[in-house]
């Protein structure tokens, strides 16, 4: 679905039941924002201001309650994944931070000084 400038339209609350559990609630947000099953709290806050940027209604003329109805949709979405987030177990085990190493940190952890 598009609007006359031919912009994606998010998702709406209506597409969210009212019975919605955790899940559904995260890909409704996640589907709001654009974003993939997986992404970082600096994507989640860029694809949000991108959007709201995008949406906000005054930069339009004649679809500015739409406009209002996609901001405040595109507030709801980050609302939901930043309370996920905050919620969210995070874990500093060495196995899970081998995960994430730098190329440089891996190189030298499996090759050493050379």
């Amino acid at each position: 679905m598009t609007n006359p400038k031919q912009e994606p339209i998010p998702p709406t609350m209506d597409d969210l039941s009212d019975e919605a559990g955790l899940y559904q609630r995260l890909t409704w947000a996640r589907e709001v924002l654009g974003l993939g099953e997986t992404a970082t709290g600096g994507e989640i806050e860029e694809s949000a201001k991108r959007l709201l940027k995008q949406w906000h209604p005054d930069r339009v003329g004649g679809h500015a309650r739409a406009h209002q109805k996609f901001t405040r949709q595109i507030v709801e979405a980050k609302a939901i994944l930043d309370g996920y987030c905050a919620q969210y177990r995070f874990s500093f085990s060495r196995e899970e931070s081998k995960k994430y190493l730098s190329p440089q940190e891996w190189f030298w952890q499996r090759f050493g000084q050379v």
